[in-house]
């Protein structure tokens, strides 16, 4: 099997999507791990319901859970703002 990256499905129109887009590109760690691929541009699969969704083999990970993974990711080292 073909060493796939994960598949990061988004809209430019989406306003999670673009702060998605933001943290991705201020983690030069994780830089380069991930295809994205926008909706707007380009087919995408029919189990794709709500973006941002990432797609890694048969997994499908929801926008929550993009987020989280990211946070508990960058815990050492501080950096992101706390939102609220």
């Amino acid at each position: 099997m073909s060493n796939m990256k994960p598949t990061i499905y988004i809209s430019k129109r989406c306003e999670y999507c673009i702060e998605l887009l933001k943290i991705l590109s201020n983690r030069p760690d994780i830089r380069g791990n991930f295809l994205i691929i926008s909706i707007d541009d380009n087919p995408f699969p029919n189990y794709v319901k709500a973006v941002p969704c990432m797609v890694s083999g048969d997994d499908l990970y929801s926008a929550t859970d993009i987020f989280t993974m990211l946070e508990e990711s960058n815990g050492e080292g501080g950096g992101g703002g706390g939102g609220g």
